[in-house]
């Protein structure tokens, strides 16, 4: 009897026309299922960094910042932060992972390899250092450059006022 008949009702009211739905797997092929963990198990994957690429990142990290400006304020957030870098890290690692591999395996990899090289103290300080010396070089840079316009002024101010006495 199908199950229509058990409760009274016609078999059109219930779901699938009272025939019994079988589950069905997701997963036929047991070698998809294999595959299926090990994607999902990318999750807490352990990559290892080499030093060339630490050093990339580091400069790369300190490009970006020195080019929006803010090497004071790094500084000073990188120093008050540089006891926790181990635990901040994997704080990250945690809650900020799970949502990057929606964006793609690139931007996942990227950012759990940052995790991992900003874990590490002497990383910070090889930054602090980093963006100490790019802003020494940015004001030198900007002394030059402002002694080079004095000098163009001190040669044509004569010139300018004798110009002025003349009234042209």
């Amino acid at each position: 009897m199908s199950q229509a008949g058990r409760i009274g009702l016609p078999a059109r009211c219930l779901p699938y026309g009272g025939r019994r739905q079988t589950r069905r797997r997701v997963f036929r092929n047991p070698h998809k299922l294999e595959e299926e963990i090990i994607k999902g198990s990318r999750l807490f994957r352990s990559l290892e960094v080499t030093p060339e690429e630490e050093e990339e990142i580091i400069t790369r990290v300190a490009d970006k910042i020195n080019e929006y400006g803010m090497n004071a304020a790094a500084i000073i957030m990188l120093q008050t932060f540089k006891p926790m870098a181990y635990i901040s890290g994997q704080t990250g690692r945690f809650f900020i992972s799970p949502l990057l591999y929606g964006l793609g395996d690139k931007i996942s990899l990227g950012s759990e390899k940052l995790f991992i090289v900003f874990e590490n103290r002497d990383n910070i300080e090889k930054l602090i250092k980093m963006l100490e010396q790019k802003a020494e070089e940015e004001e030198i840079k900007k002394r030059e450059e402002a002694e080079k316009r004095d000098k163009q002024r001190a040669v044509g101010e004569p010139l300018r006022r004798f110009r002025r006495f003349l009234r042209l």
